[in-house]
């Protein structure tokens, strides 16, 4: 929008002030091929070909299924830098409800604006299970 030569200064104001939807990232390639593993075995479950979940994009945890996370941040560190997720604790809403991040199905990070990972319920040790700080 802002290299489109017809487009009015009005449009362009319109654009550079509006909210930036972390959810409108692209996905990455390892975010991608976990998705393609769950579908794969989605496919085959429909087959009657049982095959073990924890091989294709799942883990157990608490006696449930979870999806394993992507290996990859979302975006570069400098480009989630730029991008406060906004969420907004209150007396009556945690910062689950308003997270960013969770709509994008991208992990607490410390750009998080309000709760600093401190009371979020959207952290990589709240949700995932593993050890590394890498994932998403």
């Amino acid at each position: 929008m802002t290299y489109d030569t017809t487009a009015t200064i009005r449009k362009v104001t319109k654009t550079l002030s509006s909210k930036f939807n972390l959810a409108a990232l692209p996905t990455t390639s390892a975010a991608a091929s976990q998705h393609s593993l769950r579908v794969y075995l989605q496919v085959q479950q429909w087959l009657v070909n049982n095959l073990d979940p924890t091989e294709w994009g799942w883990f157990m945890k608490d006696g449930g299924f979870n999806l394993v996370p992507s290996t990859l941040l979302a975006a570069s560190e400098v480009l989630l830098q730029l991008i406060p997720c906004n969420c907004k604790i209150t007396l009556t809403r945690d910062c689950n409800v308003r997270c960013q991040c969770k709509k994008a199905d991208i992990y607490f990070t410390k750009f998080c604006t309000y709760c600093l990972g401190e009371t979020c319920k959207n952290s990589a040790t709240h949700t995932s299970g593993f050890e590394n700080d890498d994932v998403e």
